[in-house]
């Protein structure tokens, strides 16, 4: 669901008088609204397979760090037609 939120809000809330998104507060941890905004921004792919319930967005997240980090995702690793 915070990657719904993610796709709903895809930039943090301007500082200012008012708490413009005040619906996202207390409903998720800013944590894991930015992961959610980190995975979407990204690889949006990814973040279709979160929204999906194909993969944890806890998943989503260390792949796409791994990615950043210039390491190949687990997936490329894991099959056996990486190996190839």
């Amino acid at each position: 669901m915070a990657v719904a939120m993610a796709v709903l809000y895809p930039e943090p809330a301007k500082g200012g008088r008012g708490k413009k998104n005040s619906l996202l507060n207390g409903v998720f941890s800013q944590q894991l609204l930015s992961q959610a905004r980190t995975v979407l921004k990204a690889i949006p792919e990814v973040a279709e397979l979160v929204l999906a319930g194909d993969k944890p967005l806890a998943e989503a997240y260390r792949e796409v760090a791994r990615v950043m980090m210039g390491k190949a995702p687990l997936e490329a690793e894991q099959s056996p037609e990486a190996s190839d």
